[in-house]
């Protein structure tokens, strides 16, 4: 003991400003991680509860359009995620670790989807809080927040290994834009960009007729496997070459650049689309065919009062921590 008081003695002002200095910074910034990622994760729980509390009265129309703003949640967590493993994999010869759960987080939510078209099959008007229901609104919060600690351990470990802390900054700055990404989305017209994922080629490829479920190619809003990216012409193989592959409706076919020419309508403008990405792409398409099957129902919109409520007595802050602790206990 006398000699750390000793080294502390001999520790010049100039030291002891560094290292206040020091602790402020990671003080700050770990101030800045909570309150960046407990906002996201409140805002998100509002949106799964008001998903749970709006179908289970039989607001179906509201709760799918809750649903569509935590696709907006999701979109927003996996965009920082690919962000972050493609800065991994440059540094490290690991990436981040998220397929299983971004899996099962879109899975639920397709689930959720289903529930409600089956639903509108056998005329129900009023699912009520069923176990069902309730196990697939806990389970989005569950893999939701398993994501954001996957990321945070992935931005963390990317500034230990880089020295440099641009990776968590742009995560957290990515997670802050939640607000403006969501004001963004409600100025869209919703009609016009589900109208375009309704079609058959918005998650099978025009070419094999298969389900694209993986990282793969956009057109027009249509998804092409990347092993169909073989010229018809000459038999090119474009998968490498994506600027000079060319889709000819009239064809349904690739061309490569040469063969093209032959074709009036063929046209480039393939775009990459990684994993998660295609996974918020197949998200939003069972969005759109779900509001396709409400309209064509007759289902009409309307909003679910706390007098129609199921769980009247709670207020919404106690509804959420409700389903905070369900997924905890679960």
């Amino acid at each position: 003991m006398p000699q750390l008081q000793d080294a502390d003695s001999d520790a010049t002002d100039e030291v002891r400003d560094t290292v206040r200095k020091k602790e402020e910074e990671i003080e700050a910034k770990v101030n800045w991680i909570w309150k960046t990622l407990s906002a996201f994760e409140e805002k998100s729980a509002t949106c799964i509860s008001d998903m749970l509390l709006h179908v289970s009265n039989g607001a179906y129309v509201d709760g799918v359009m809750a649903a569509k703003k935590f696709i907006v949640h999701i979109e927003l967590l996996f965009g920082a995620a690919d962000d972050l493993d493609t800065q991994l994999t440059t540094t490290s010869p690991k990436g981040l670790t998220y397929s299983r759960e971004s899996k099962l987080l879109c899975k639920k939510v397709v689930a959720f989807f289903a529930l409600l078209t089956q639903s509108q099959g056998t005329g129900v008007r009023r699912l009520g809080v069923t176990q069902e229901l309730l196990s697939l609104v806990t389970g989005l919060a569950h893999y939701l927040k398993l994501l954001i600690r996957i990321c945070l351990q992935g931005a963390l470990k990317l500034e230990r290994e880089t020295r440099s802390s641009s990776g968590l900054t742009g995560f957290l700055t990515q997670v802050n834009s939640l607000d403006a990404r969501l004001e963004e989305e409600a100025q869209k017209d919703q009609a016009a960009e589900s109208a375009l994922l309704v079609p058959r080629w918005a998650d099978a490829c025009p070419i094999c007729d298969m389900q694209v479920e993986d990282k793969c190619l956009h057109k027009n809003h249509m998804s092409f496997n990347y092993q169909c990216m073989v010229c018809r012409g000459c038999g090119s193989d474009l998968r490498g070459k994506i600027g000079n592959a060319h889709w000819s409706k009239s064809k349904r076919s690739i061309f490569c650049l040469a063969c093209a020419a032959a074709h009036v309508d063929a046209e480039s403008g393939f775009e990459h689309i990684s994993k998660l990405r295609q996974y918020v792409h197949l998200l939003n398409v069972a969005h759109a065919r779900l509001m396709a099957t409400l309209r064509s129902s007759g289902a009409l919109p309307h909003t679910s009062g706390m007098s129609d409520c199921s769980l009247p007595h709670l207020t919404p802050r106690q509804r959420h921590l409700c389903l905070a602790i369900h997924c905890v206990r679960n």
